[in-house]
């Protein structure tokens, strides 16, 4: 029921905010709600709210500022636990910053192209990265690009961008795992395509 009474607050907003309302009122309150409710405000897609009593229960009145164009809820078809709840709004809260920081600033890698026997020739082409020249090889490898990832190349750097962080990550890691070498001693043999910065975050 818990969720099903989220659902209802969400899309009461979401309706409010496509009227060009300035507040929206919404109840019953839970403590999920109001976590939800913080998350939207830190990132910038509602203004304040408060806690409200109206002599029939509390509510929440909530300032809007025209920054939502769709939101929703996820329901687990599966009994949880309080403790399982608890988990899996600790990843939901992870995973909406992320998206929302991605939709507005943007998810960044970095890679960087080494080489110190055969020179690699690294382009893009089309929804792939073409690796030639790599340790000698005849035949370019190639490392998939997922949709809306942008991958740009100058000359040894790579920065693989988009606004779904698992998206570049995935592209990111697809080029890694196009120049792994298996076959040779990877003491003597460096080269390859490898990340250094995670979002921002350098790899050390």
């Amino acid at each position: 029921m818990m969720h099903d009474l989220l659902n209802d607050a969400i899309i009461n907003i979401k309706n409010r905010e496509r009227v060009g309302k300035k507040q929206c009122i919404v109840k019953p309150v839970s403590r999920l709600l109001i976590d939800i409710l913080r998350i939207f405000q830190k990132e910038g897609y509602i203004g304040e709210f408060e806690l409200e009593e109206d002599g029939r229960g509390n509510n929440i009145k909530i300032k809007l500022i025209h920054r939502i164009n769709d939101c929703g809820v996820i329901k687990p078809r599966y009994p949880i636990t309080n403790r399982r709840v608890k988990s899996l709004l600790g990843t939901a809260r992870g995973n909406i910053q992320n998206m929302f920081r991605g939709a507005t600033e943007g998810i960044d890698y970095k890679l960087k192209i080494l080489y110190s026997h055969f020179p690699m020739n690294v382009k893009v082409q089309g929804q792939s990265v073409v690796i030639e020249n790599f340790i000698g090889e005849k035949h370019p490898r190639k490392s998939k690009i997922l949709d809306n990832v942008n991958v740009e190349i100058k000359q040894q750097d790579i920065t693989v961008s988009g606004i779904d962080k698992e998206k570049v990550a995935q592209t990111a890691a697809n080029m890694e795992q196009a120049t792994k070498i298996s076959n040779l001693d990877p003491r003597v043999f460096q080269d390859g395509i490898y990340i250094v910065e995670k979002d921002g975050k350098p790899i050390e």
